[in-house]
């Protein structure tokens, strides 16, 4: 810069040493533009004006472009797994090594009434009974007057019958009322009630010389009409078999075996091969078991519990 301007002063002596007087002369330097004005040649003695105008160069616009602050995705934090809740696992069905013993009696045994409902029949009473004697057990048979159609041979059938029920009672069982046509009680007035219990009383003394001490109401269907009606004690049941619908062998031996204990009333029907089958293996089970099988009515005598008419009961403890 200073040799720039050392130069402008060489450049103004000059002019004005030898009288010149250029109007205007424009020197660019660098980013500005020097104008030197002189006078015209007449009696000018001023020294020549010299006026520096700065060129202004525009820069360039800078964009400032902000800097942008990287997106810092959050690490995924893993949410813990939910697992559903598994389903307890079904406890296993009773065996002979785990099965744990029913509470006993006061005298320290258990007992156990098997009851079949609907015979005598002659397609599975027998060999029921057979089960029976040969196990030293008892069973109480709540039969009906009509359990099998009547045909051309009724009288034979009827004979038949009679031979099953003397056999039971030969062998200690018991002989209940289940009524003569087995329909639901409540739907029936007294009068009614009455008949279809005495009818069935009728048979039994004709058959055994007794009549029965115990009613079983068909379907277990009870109603203050039908206590008021039935002069008898009402029969229930704790373990129900379901014999008659699945007519399995298998699953009514598991129906009795897997819940039996001191004091129960089981439900079968003496009407299917299915039955029998299963009695001729449950009987001597239960014995196994430590059960004495009896008749319901030795079962509340033994537990001490009176049975009383137009009561129900549905086991002995």
């Amino acid at each position: 810069m200073k040799r720039v301007f050392a130069l402008l002063l060489t450049l103004i002596v000059i002019f004005t040493t030898f009288g010149c007087s250029p109007a205007i002369i424009d020197i660019p330097i660098s980013n500005s533009t020097v104008i030197i004005k002189t006078p015209e040649a007449s009696n000018v003695t001023e020294a020549p004006v010299v006026t520096v105008m700065p060129v202004v160069t525009l820069l360039p616009t800078l964009e400032i472009v902000p800097t942008q602050t990287p997106t810092i995705k959050p690490t995924a934090t893993a949410l813990p797994t939910v697992k559903p809740t598994e389903k307890p696992t079904s406890t296993p069905a009773a065996t002979e090594e785990t099965r744990t013993s029913a509470p006993t009696s006061s005298d320290g045994k258990k007992y156990i009434a098997l009851t079949f409902d609907d015979g005598p029949s002659t397609r599975a009473t027998g060999r029921i009974l057979d089960a029976l004697e040969k196990n030293h057990a008892k069973a109480t048979f709540f039969v009906v007057g009509m359990s099998d159609p009547p045909n051309k041979d009724s009288e034979s059938l009827k004979a038949k019958k009679y031979a099953l029920m003397q056999r039971a009672v030969s062998l200690g069982c018991e002989i209940g009322n289940h009524t003569m046509e087995h329909k639901h009680l409540p739907r029936l007035s007294e009068s009614e009630i009455r008949q279809q219990v005495e009818g069935v009383n009728e048979i039994v003394k004709d058959a055994t010389g007794s009549s029965t001490k115990l009613v079983r109401p068909p379907y277990g269907d009870k109603s203050q009409v039908v206590y008021d009606a039935v002069d008898y004690p009402l029969i229930l049941w704790s373990i129900d078999t379901l014999d008659w619908d699945t007519r399995n062998a298998d699953k009514t031996y598991d129906a009795v075996i897997d819940n039996a204990r001191d004091g129960d009333i089981v439900l079968m029907h003496d009407l299917y091969t299915t039955t029998a089958d299963a009695a001729e293996r449950i009987i001597p089970k239960l014995i196994r078991e430590g059960f004495t099988l009896v008749t319901v009515s030795e079962l509340f005598k033994i537990k001490g519990i009176k049975l009383e008419a137009g009561k129900y009961y549905r086991n002995a403890y």
